[in-house]
């Protein structure tokens, strides 16, 4: 069996690096991936969905070293879920239940330079506010 997702959107925070106990590097930044379309109304909705990234080994360094905050990224990954296969789900601060996606990354591509993620402004994404980042 086989399975590998691929997804293109904002870093919403830096990435927070860390060494597991064994020694292993682990990076993990959230990823908003948004789209746009209109309702029946003709009112335009952008709907994001945030991801939970984890890159390991040499790709967490590497990730840890050259991303940021708003960078453009494509991850391609494997989707991972809980002990049953779901996603992971938590209570927010407002009370209400939410849910995680969380994806194991084999390869992150960088598609924006640093000097455009100062320049750029995706509000409603990962150069947003730190407060949309809901993990």
């Amino acid at each position: 069996m086989f399975q590998q997702l691929m997804l293109i959107g904002f870093l919403g925070k830096d990435p927070n690096p860390r060494i597991t106990p064994a020694g292993a590097n682990i990076t993990t930044f959230p990823l908003a991936t948004s789209k746009t379309f209109r309702a029946e109304g003709g009112e335009l909705i952008t709907q994001t969905i945030w991801w939970q990234i984890s890159a390991w080994g040499k790709l967490a360094e590497t990730c840890s070293a050259y991303l940021q905050k708003g960078s453009k990224v494509m991850v391609i990954g494997e989707l991972r879920g809980d002990e049953k296969g779901h996603p992971r789900v938590w209570k927010g601060e407002d009370g209400a239940a939410h849910a995680s996606f969380d994806v194991v990354a084999a390869k992150v591509v960088f598609l924006s330079s640093k000097d455009e993620v100062k320049a750029s402004t995706q509000p409603d994404t990962a150069a947003g506010d730190d407060d949309a980042v809901p993990f």
